[in-house]
């Protein structure tokens, strides 16, 4: 039977069990169910703008180089309501990683052609400073990552008083939202 190149995933939840997020996954032309793939997770979240089924990234292309390609929206981008939009204001960086993690053992539970000995993550930009966090905050899942333009230091980042405040208000979240502090955890 042809296996399509491109499934909806079936509703996956957040690290805590209570959000439904939905995401797209990509599987190679020449898809063998009894085969084991390595995983890539494309992060394209970003606060406030969800484009998961954009395929600019290339998630179907990167599926055609043998892996299986995913990607989901998280907490906190558009489409969803304002409750769902909000719910990482003010504490950037906090849920996406453990939520990101959640979804790939809930799809890997499924779905046994993926193996979870072989992913890597690859974002640009905030999903490149994302990409680099989820190295860091989860280095045994994550072996690879490929994180482009990075944003290191969300202090030194012009654009996140909109969802951190003002820096002299939320100093902690923005201590906590830089990857620098945890560099030494790097794994991958």
């Amino acid at each position: 039977a042809k296996v399509e190149a491109m499934d909806i995933m079936d509703v996956v939840k957040t690290a805590d069990g209570s959000t439904p997020l939905h995401g797209v996954i990509y599987k190679p032309y020449d898809f063998d169910p009894r085969t084991k793939y390595p995983v890539l997770q494309v992060f394209q979240l970003s606060p406030s703008r969800q484009f998961f089924m954009d395929e600019s990234v290339g998630g179907s292309s990167l599926a055609q180089l043998g892996y299986i390609v995913f990607t989901v929206s998280s907490r906190g981008t558009e489409g969803r309501g304002k409750a769902f939009q909000d719910a990482d204001r003010g504490h950037l960086g906090q849920f996406a990683v453990a939520d990101m993690v959640a979804v790939l053992r809930q799809l890997a539970a499924t779905r046994p052609f993926m193996d979870l000995t072989r992913v890597g993550v690859i974002g640009g930009s905030y999903p490149g400073f994302m990409t680099t966090r989820a190295m860091l905050l989860a280095p045994d899942v994550y072996r690879v990552g490929v994180s482009i333009n990075s944003i290191s230091d969300m202090a030194a980042h012009w654009r996140n008083e909109g969802m951190l405040g003002p820096p002299e208000t939320n100093r902690a979240a923005y201590e906590y939202a830089s990857n620098l502090r945890l560099a030494s955890e790097l794994k991958g």
